[in-house]
């Protein structure tokens, strides 16, 4: 019995393991920019004025993502501010750009003496299943003013604009925008996990521990 438990229990625990199997790697990679310094703006809070950029990304299975990295570039003398930034994953509404917030982190950092680089925000574990996403650059709370270098190899199909210019604030579409470097380090998995398919596992796994106790009581009176 004890052997059949245990096999039953590696037959499980494989299961599951296939279940969010994960194939870690680059699953964007928009490369080096051509034209480090040129591309969309990225502005934090100026005396009330700031821009926000987004691109719609298409993810053809679930993934874990780890990672994004955006390529940031100075242009003295009008784009040079250092300064913190946060990634907002939202989902797509189908009509006019961004919709409902999916995930969130702060933490982004571009230093004041840059010269140009990738920064981003690591250690995201952002469970999303396959579908199209709006992933956005903010920078509300921070007087960053950057350009997010543009690439010959366009990741996102469309792209938006959060502009709090000349009394205009909200996500404006922008189909023909500018395309911005663009890097995810995500794992595949064949499915995202969801709660009431691992209470069932857990359910059956004690039910079997409990059925191998009784018996086992059973044999010993």
């Amino acid at each position: 019995m004890k052997n059949v438990l245990l096999r039953l229990c590696l037959c499980i625990g494989g299961w599951f393991g296939l279940l969010c199997s994960a194939h870690a790697g680059l699953i964007i990679d928009t490369g080096e920019p051509p034209e480090p310094g040129y591309g969309g703006a990225l502005i934090g809070s100026n005396h009330g004025n700031y821009q926000y950029v987004a691109g719609k990304i298409n993810f053809a299975s679930a993934y874990q993502i780890n990672s994004i990295d955006t390529h940031l570039k100075f242009y003295e003398p009008y784009f040079a501010s250092g300064g913190a930034f946060s990634i907002v994953l939202y989902n797509d509404d189908n009509v006019s750009g961004p919709g409902s917030l999916v995930y969130s982190a702060g933490g982004g950092y571009m230093p004041a003496d840059s010269q140009g680089a990738w920064y981003g925000i690591s250690g995201l574990d952002w469970l999303v299943e396959a579908g199209s996403y709006w992933i956005a650059f903010e920078a509300q709370d921070s007087f960053i003013n950057a350009v997010m270098s543009y690439t010959a190899q366009p990741a996102a199909t469309e792209y938006a604009y959060n502009i709090n210019f000349w009394g205009y604030n909200g996500y404006t579409t922008d189909v023909s925008g500018s395309p911005f470097s663009l890097r995810i380090d995500a794992n595949a998995v064949s499915e995202v996990p969801e709660p009431g398919s691992l209470m069932l596992l857990l359910v059956a796994l004690l039910t079997l521990l409990s059925a191998y106790g009784f018996r086992r009581n059973a044999s010993i009176c």
